[in-house]
């Protein structure tokens, strides 16, 4: 079903709701939760469209999409209010929100419920703003993914690439590594040993990191000085939970598609050093074990399985 039509918006405002949006520190075990539970008989997570912000402060800021012109998502949960208490609860919140004048005021917003909930945006007053491009102020703060993010790959296209390619980098030629920007940009675009080849532009790259930094995926390493630039290494490994031989084995499949244990033997020897093809196989077993690898059927004249990486998603 597409989107409601105006009037139908405009009807559903004429009810006062005792549906509140929360996506920061109001949230369950955030710092400020106290305060709004005792008005709550349950929550659910929801979304709505905007933009989340980083704030100068302990605390996210949103600006809502009131011209449906905003295709990203800012990820949240709406609180089921006492509607014996909304009265209440709204006038106390109208009073803790807007203590700063000028900062928060309250606006009725729709969710992907398709029901109008009350939220608060910011004002004029805040002016040191950084995108939260996750949309996500829990993804921001703990690295956990909403529960209301699609279901499925744990990383998209470009985030398998460029952690692919760190790893690579980061594993055969140590003495380069972090990486900058430019160095990222041909690792990923270069064309050999990718399948498929990419021709990805900074500012996608950059986005990718910028999210990748909110996911715990990656860190960034500032110059210690005013020269020099800033560099980038993943830490995929320590968001997994896996060592050198597994994080070797995952870059490979990520960076050239399905492989037999002979294959990943030979093009993981700069990363990491196998005994034989009988370690690779014990370490795609153990992958395997955590979902993270499957080995697929035997093709007609092949010698050997290969096997395929399950982080960007399962197979058709």
């Amino acid at each position: 079903m597409g989107s409601r039509t105006a009037r139908q918006r405009l009807t559903s405002r004429l009810v006062t709701p005792n549906r509140l949006f929360l996506y920061g520190t109001l949230m369950p075990g955030e710092e400020r939760w106290p305060l709004l539970e005792p008005y709550v008989t349950g929550t659910e997570p929801d979304t709505t469209r905007g933009f989340l912000f980083e704030t100068e402060f302990v605390y996210p800021g949103a600006r809502f999409d009131g011209t449906d012109s905003i295709g990203e998502k800012i990820h949240g949960l709406v609180a089921i209010l006492d509607p014996d208490f909304v009265d209440d609860c709204l006038a106390f919140l109208d009073e803790i929100e807007s203590s700063v004048e000028g900062f928060f005021h309250r606006v009725l917003i729709e969710t992907a419920s398709n029901g109008p909930a009350w939220s608060y945006q910011y004002g004029t007053g805040l002016t040191q703003l950084t995108r939260i491009r996750s949309g996500s102020w829990l993804q921001h703060t703990s690295g956990d993914i909403p529960p209301t993010a699609p279901p499925g790959a744990m990383l998209d296209e470009v985030e398998a690439r460029v952690i692919a390619s760190m790893i690579e980098k980061g594993m055969a030629t140590p003495q380069n590594y972090p990486l900058s920007m430019n160095a990222i940009l041909a690792a990923c675009n270069q064309k050999s040993s990718r399948d498929p080849v990419t021709s990805f532009d900074e500012a996608t790259v950059m986005n990718m990191l910028t999210v990748g930094k909110e996911r715990k995926l990656i860190r960034f390493v500032h110059p210690t000085s005013g020269h020099g630039v800033t560099k980038y290494r993943h830490v995929f490994d320590e968001f997994l939970g896996i060592d050198e031989a597994a994080t070797a084995i995952l870059g490979v499949l990520m960076l050239r598609g399905a492989q037999t244990a002979r294959e990943l033997r030979d093009r993981t020897e700069r990363m990491h050093l196998f005994e034989g093809t009988e370690e690779v196989v014990e370490v795609l077993e153990k992958l395997a074990d955590d979902g993270f690898v499957m080995m697929l059927d035997r093709q007609p004249g092949q010698r050997d399985e290969r096997w395929l990486e399950l982080l960007t998603g399962s197979p058709e």
